[in-house]
């Protein structure tokens, strides 16, 4: 399966829509969230996108990009499972950022590619040339 940077975004969630629903990819961390996301994930959790943010979002940056990342939960280690991680199911499967939907605990053979393609198509800002340093 060849995915590529122009690969649709309904292909490239059809194609990570095999969630194993084993809980693996959340234990170390929670995923990315793009502003796109925050007003389906606050209406379902009956917030406003504001209390959202400053509850369960921080800044992250990649490639010279902020976009938002998922609080962890705290452990005596440097990563902790994500916030939304339930006895080992995400608590808002059905409205889960779209990172979360298309690479991380999908089909072995498409996860990796998948979760390079988002990074390309979200994260690397090709009219930035620090992007890509």
């Amino acid at each position: 399966m060849d995915i590529h940077v122009d690969t649709h975004v309904d292909h490239a969630k059809q194609l990570g829509k095999t969630c194993n629903k084993s809980g693996h990819c959340c234990k170390f961390g929670g995923g990315v969230v793009l502003d796109e996301d925050i007003p389906r994930i606050s209406k379902h959790l009956d917030m406003t996108e504001e209390a959202f943010k400053k509850q369960f979002l921080k800044p992250h940056t990649r490639f010279n990009t902020t976009h938002w990342m998922l609080k962890s939960k705290q452990t005596e280690k440097p990563y902790g499972p994500c916030v939304f991680l339930k006895e080992n199911l995400c608590s808002i499967h059905d409205v889960k950022p779209l990172y979360c939907k298309v690479g991380t605990c999908c089909d072995e053979k498409v996860g990796d590619q998948l979760v390079h393609w988002f990074n390309v198509n979200y994260f690397v800002n090709k009219a930035d040339p620090n992007s890509m340093r």
